[in-house]
């Protein structure tokens, strides 16, 4: 709908809402059970931090240290599509 929808991810994250920000992270295990943590956060001017281990980071190192582990950005199974989300959580257990 178009309440899930935005122009830029500023206006997505923020429409509406007083909040200071917001963040994502990913925590990877690795086969030798190393752990890594991968956060992308964003203010509510719309600037964005990437952080790898709680220590800060450019945008292409993060994007670099994602294709190490075979998370490619650039391509489209890197997105979540709207409704893949609402599918899988609707699904029951097996």
């Amino acid at each position: 709908t178009e309440s899930t929808r935005g122009k830029n991810l500023k206006e997505l994250v923020h429409r509406g809402s007083k909040s200071k920000g917001c963040f994502v992270t990913m925590d990877f295990v690795t086969d030798n059970d190393d752990h890594i943590r991968f956060t992308r956060s964003i203010n509510n001017s719309g600037s964005s931090e990437f952080r790898i281990n709680d220590r800060v980071v450019k945008k292409n190192e993060y994007n670099s240290a994602l294709e190490q582990i075979d998370i490619l950005v650039k391509t489209q199974n890197f997105l979540v599509f709207q409704g893949n989300v609402q599918n899988i959580a609707s699904q029951s257990p097996k």
